[in-house]
């Protein structure tokens, strides 16, 4: 069980998460905030009523939210982000990796000086009080056009009616960027067989959907084997842990291969 101390503007919660199941890794179906929310809300556990609970996942912040993901996707694939990219120079295809934690590390909040905490989730900048966008907002402009989605976002979060102008409104979006940031950035590269500086985009929340996409395939190999040795119903498979799961189909092809080196 992981547990994630998350510092919301509301108050410190703990979060409890559960190891993946199969059940989980089948209902992943698209890169979406709103398929994060539901993978979080499949693996919170809650103990307690201090805990953080399901009904509170939607309205996590971007960086509330990537915390619990950056978890999910260390216990299940390790703390390394291992990718290949193509060089747009020469075209040479080289590996990029770095530490998942040591990101977050990096891009942790910090408190800015412009910015008053007015209490529970309420800042004011510039005289104007916001509140900083949640994975319902999100969800809420998901079908708009890029452009549009974020100008609506930004307006959902605005408490004050008064018309913003470009200075104060890119002051307030800094802002939100600084208490609660989103880890969908650009990452500096350079190609070590010409030299040339480029860059990787990467966004922790596709990143982890889709392994869990491109294993599906592997899910389904791993039910097979498992249901022919040992008999096991697909409801029984698909409620193993994920660990326990790949355990079990390591001894199975260990005993194979014993096999076939006495045959």
């Amino acid at each position: 069980m992981d547990q994630i101390l998350l510092h919301r503007a509301t108050g410190r919660r703990l979060a409890h998460l559960r190891e993946i199941t199969g059940l989980e890794e089948q209902r992943v179906s698209n890169t979406t905030t709103a398929d994060a929310i539901s993978l979080i809300q499949q693996l919170l556990f809650v103990p307690n009523d201090e805990a953080l609970n399901v009904d509170e996942v939607p309205e996590l912040t971007p960086w509330e939210r990537d915390r619990l993901l950056a978890a999910v996707y260390t216990r299940q694939y390790g703390p390394r982000i291992d990718s290949i990219m193509n060089c747009r120079s020469c075209e040479a295809p080289y590996d990029v990796d770095f530490n998942l934690q040591t990101l977050m590390d990096r891009l942790a909040p910090t408190p800015a000086a412009v910015v008053a905490h007015l209490g529970d989730a309420v800042f004011e900048c510039h005289n104007v009080r916001f509140r900083l966008p949640t994975g319902r907002d999100e969800c809420a402009v998901s079908g708009l056009p890029p452009g549009q989605a974020e100008a609506e976002l930004f307006q959902r979060c605005i408490m004050d009616s008064a018309e913003l102008d470009d200075r104060t409104s890119s002051g307030i979006q800094a802002a939100m960027q600084t208490l609660s940031p989103v880890v969908d950035l650009e990452l500096d590269a350079r190609c070590p067989e010409c030299g040339k500086a480029q860059t990787l985009r990467f966004d922790l929340q596709r990143y982890l959907l889709t392994a869990l996409l491109n294993d599906r395939r592997r899910l389904l190999h791993e039910i097979h084997i498992l249901a022919a040795a040992y008999s096991w119903s697909l409801s029984e498979i698909l409620h193993l842990p994920r660990s326990q799961r790949r355990g079990f189909v390591a001894l199975v092809d260990a005993d194979d291969m014993l096999e076939k080196a006495r045959g």
